[in-house]
């Protein structure tokens, strides 16, 4: 959720995608035709993210015969909550509605946050949950924002403001209205990490995180980790950089993101013998 984004000059060589908008926070990318086997990521930005850098993460996707949803997030979603309640429906309708194979998910940062709230809305709906239950095949989570308070209100900051000093001000601000709005606010976050813990889409996890991403509390990811593999036996893959910024792995290591990631895609086994895939990029 960097406001300078990662936004090195993305991979080419796959099909040119034929791009939708289908609400003011959700895109798709269609790089080829829909089927009832065609697989679909939803991707779920960080605050601030171009075009370009998102086009990072889709390009790989797409190289793996993937189309693409994009939920593009807004610094509101986070300080107001509720606000991403009626997003969160608005995704979960348009998957079941408009995509039909299998579905990988990839949250980035605040995105990560986006898509507790899709959880929340899917257990609080049978229906809902029945009909993504199945297709929900995997999850990738990058950078997710996760620890104190402080973490998030820098997350939000960093998304939203250019410069050091005006940060600093914003993460303030957004510490005092955590305090200010604690009833609107708080409960929230404390049910987005509580149905993060409980993950009732029970799939193989990757996860990148990096030793000094001060918004992404190493001592959160490995309690997070754990319970996943101790209490609900799941496939948890941790991949953990020493060195890398927050959301900056892939462009600061980019073989050894995609390495892991085609690895982790390859053992999900979500495209079809049918797909033509084009060459790993």
């Amino acid at each position: 959720m960097a406001s300078n984004s990662p936004d090195d000059e993305p991979s080419t060589g796959i099909p040119e995608a034929k791009i939708t908008k289908i609400s003011a926070n959700i895109e798709r990318h269609d790089y080829y035709p829909q089927n009832e086997k065609r697989p679909t990521l939803l991707l779920l930005s960080w605050l601030s993210a171009t075009p370009r850098a998102l086009d990072r993460f889709r390009h790989i996707y797409a190289s793996h015969g993937f189309n693409v949803v994009t939920v593009l997030s807004k610094p509101f979603h986070f300080i107001w909550p509720k606000s991403s309640e009626p997003l969160a429906q608005e995704i979960c309708e348009y998957l079941i509605s408009h995509t039909q194979g299998p579905i990988v998910v990839h949250g980035l940062s605040i995105g990560g946050f986006i898509y507790s709230y899709c959880l929340l809305h899917a257990m609080e709906n049978k229906e809902v949950f029945d009909a993504l239950e199945n297709r929900i095949q995997g999850h990738i989570f990058d950078s997710l924002v996760v620890g104190e308070l402080e973490n998030m209100a820098e997350g939000v900051s960093k998304g939203s403001a250019s410069y050091p000093t005006t940060r600093y001000v914003v993460q303030k601000v957004i510490l005092l209205y955590f305090w200010l709005a604690h009833n609107h606010t708080i409960p929230h976050y404390d049910r987005a990490i509580e149905v993060f813990y409980n993950m009732p889409f029970r799939t193989p996890m990757l996860v990148y995180y990096s030793k000094i991403d001060t918004m992404c509390s190493n001592e959160a990811m490995e309690n997070l980790t754990k319970t996943w593999r101790e209490k609900y036996s799941l496939d948890v893959v941790p991949k953990v950089f020493d060195d890398t910024q927050h959301v900056f792995h892939l462009r600061e290591h980019p073989d050894e993101y995609k390495e892991v990631l085609m690895n982790f895609l390859d053992k999900l086994n979500v495209h079809s013998d049918h797909i033509q895939v084009p060459s790993q990029l």
